[in-house]
């Protein structure tokens, strides 16, 4: 995916580059994992949003009980539209992210994926320079090899601003290490849960073999 991603309506941000770093990489340490839990109870949500990330949380539940009980996979697949997966991880990344407000993802044929991410500051004590909304937005291509996941990201935006994977890179190992946390890289690959072989997007909707 080339140029910029399809999302409308940047806003030109005041925010220092370092602090541009900081808040996208909070968010990026968590978004590979497919494995989070929802935990109802931590946070206020919408039902309709409660009701499509638990679609998917008790598939992969059920999914990897079969899988842990037999070591097999069923040879079957199932479809989740792109509003599923994005309140999967919107209930996943409520609980982990104090300032995380909404995802949004939309997807394409040849696991190509856009990401629309809005962070939220009200209430927090924050310098003033810094906007009390940000919108961060990315595209990228998930690969996918004996059942591990990575993501390919063609462009990371925050507001207008386009952030070179590098620095990225760079912020994350600071990051992470400053929080105890395994040292991972925007090419890092993550295991797929259990009992999934493989994904697959089209226009609209994840495929999921297992």
């Amino acid at each position: 995916m080339k140029g910029k991603t399809t999302w409308p309506g940047r806003r030109k941000s005041s925010l220092p580059t370092g602090l541009f770093f900081y808040l996208l990489v909070n968010v990026l340490l968590f978004f590979p994992s497919l494995a989070g839990q929802v935990n109802s109870a931590s946070h206020q949500v919408e039902v309709n949003t409660l009701d499509k990330a638990l679609k998917i949380v008790n598939f992969l539940e059920e999914v990897a009980d079969h899988y842990q009980k037999t070591g097999r996979f069923q040879g079957k697949s199932a479809e989740f539209s792109e509003e599923e997966l994005s309140a999967f991880f919107q209930e996943m990344f409520s609980a982990e992210v104090p300032a995380f407000k909404k995802i949004t993802l939309k997807l394409f044929p040849r696991n190509k994926v856009e990401g629309w991410i809005v962070l939220n500051f009200k209430g927090m004590e924050l310098p003033s320079f810094v906007k009390e909304e940000i919108n961060l937005y990315f595209s990228a291509v998930a690969e996918i090899k004996e059942r591990k996941i990575r993501l390919n990201f063609a462009n990371i935006f925050i507001e207008t601003q386009k952030i070179q994977p590098e620095a990225v890179e760079a912020l994350i190992k600071i990051v992470a290490e400053a929080r105890g946390l395994e040292t991972k890289s925007l090419e890092s690959w993550y295991d797929l849960p259990a009992g999934i072989s493989g994904l697959s997007t089209e226009k609209g909707k994840i495929i999921v073999r297992y």
